[in-house]
């Protein structure tokens, strides 16, 4: 069975990097991934010409691929809503506290939104 969204979301914020780095990337709207274990997220911008090209590698224009090795099902890689993952990374942020943060973020996820 494949990873919902939602599920997605959730194993990358706690995997691919401290939130305050993911919101640092959220609001330049570019990727971030933990190498170590291959976790994290991907813009349509943050992929080059050869990844498109050669690779066929594709990016739905709105959203973000989410990817992980080590997710409930192992593997998976999967585009959601950029707007629902800003939206949770806002959330999980001011859940931790980071309020100026998550308002940054916010903001965004409004620009996002009203495209």
């Amino acid at each position: 069975m494949p990873i919902s969204p939602s599920d997605a979301i959730h194993v990358v914020l706690r995997q691919a990097g401290p939130l305050d780095r993911l919101a640092s990337c959220a609001c330049r709207r570019h990727g971030l991934g933990n190498t170590d274990i291959m976790s994290g997220l991907l813009y349509p911008t943050d992929l080059d010409a050869y990844e498109i090209e050669v690779e066929g590698h594709y990016i739905a224009p709105g959203h973000v691929e989410l990817y992980a090795e080590h997710g409930p099902d192992g593997l998976f890689e999967v585009q959601v809503r950029e707007s629902d993952y800003l939206s949770a990374l806002a959330t999980a942020l001011a859940e931790s506290g980071d309020l100026g943060r998550a308002a940054e973020v916010e903001s965004v996820r409004k620009e996002v939104r009203s495209r």
